[in-house]
């Protein structure tokens, strides 16, 4: 047979065909060592983006709670048209359902102060946290905010069991009775500037926020905002933002009726006239933030300031914090003042 037979060449080509054992061993090494470069880096992604949502979540959470309250605090003390010269305040319960557990008064006229920071316990509060404590062995505060709605509704959309406050301004009303507060539409009966037509009515407002230990209690130990507001005659708790552990009040005192602070301090004191709650004009507000899950390797050596509070932590665990801080003026008890 000659040298280019079709046998010699199908020799060659068997000869070629398949892997020995020892190419075969490198290749599937070097497949596991790619495979396992490839789920390190996905197990390194999954991570740091892990991570990155916490983060994320928890300045989210930080920055919405500090604005709630901001917006919370800049219309506290608004009572719509009601003339507030003369007028007795009263320092209500955190757990007051009614106009009249908050101190409002046609005759003589009373009404509440307008923003109370609360540290003793309150029975309402019962999902209420017990700490941290700062440095200066004080507990974040409750904080009463009072208002009326500031949407003004005709007598006839009341809700009945929620208490309103409805002014005069028809000069031919009774003079002895400038306001009506009641929770039926039939009890309005004082009439706008036109004399014709039915004053508009402002529902009576009460939130307190509080830090509670916990965001569903009995499944989960994470510190978040809470808020009990009157609804209805009953009081109404949510949950408004999870991861906020602390917050820290500085109160700006006004001492000399010009709408201004002069002096700031956690609470009143003893400083008659000057130092009571109507008397607020400026909030220096921290809140402390934290993710609500541990970071494996993680430890929190830091410490955290909040204000004439003191000094929060360390806290030495697995959950990272941050300090948020703003001014707020109390636009309502201020402007009074300055007019």
């Amino acid at each position: 047979m000659p040298n280019g037979s079709p046998l010699r060449a199908m020799r060659g080509r068997k000869g070629q065909l398949g892997l020995t054992l020892v190419e075969l061993m490198v290749a599937s090494v070097i497949a596991l060592a790619i495979t396992a470069a490839l789920v390190g880096v996905f197990a390194n992604n999954s991570r740091a983006r892990t991570e990155l949502d916490r983060s994320n979540r928890q300045i989210e959470g930080g920055r919405y709670a500090i604005e709630l309250l901001s917006e919370e605090l800049r219309v506290a003390g608004f009572f719509g048209e009601v003339q507030l010269e003369g007028a007795a305040y009263a320092t209500p319960s955190a757990c007051a359902v009614d106009a009249g557990q908050l101190g409002w008064d046609d005759s003589p006229l009373g009404a509440p102060v307008p923003l109370q920071a609360i540290y003793a316990a309150q029975a309402c509060l019962s999902d209420r946290a017990a700490g941290p404590v700062s440095s200066l062995n004080v507990v974040s505060p409750a904080v009463a905010i009072r208002r009326l709605s500031t949407d003004a509704i005709a007598p006839a959309a009341v809700v009945s069991t929620n208490d309103y406050v409805q002014v005069s301004a028809c000069k031919s009303d009774p003079t002895g009775t400038p306001l009506v507060i009641e929770d039926e539409a039939s009890d309005f009966t004082l009439r706008s500037l036109d004399c014709a037509t039915l004053a508009p009515v402002r529902r009576v407002v009460q939130r307190t926020y509080f830090i509670a230990s916990c965001s569903n209690c009995g499944i989960d130990t994470i510190p978040s905002l809470k808020r009990i507001e009157m609804v209805g005659g009953a009081l109404q708790l949510d949950t408004m933002v999870e991861g906020i552990e602390a917050i820290g009040l500085d109160l700006g005192f006004d001492t000399d009726d010009d709408g201004s602070p002069d002096a700031w301090r956690l609470t009143v004191d003893a400083n008659p006239g000057t130092s009571d709650w109507s008397n607020v004009m400026a909030v220096r507000l921290h809140v402390l933030s934290r993710t609500t899950e541990a970071t494996a390797g993680y430890q929190d050596a830091k410490v955290y300031a909040l204000g004439l509070a003191g000094t929060v932590g360390p806290f030495n665990d697995g959950f990272k914090r941050r300090v948020y801080s703003t001014v707020i003026r109390l636009n309502n008890p201020a402007g009074r003042r300055e007019l």
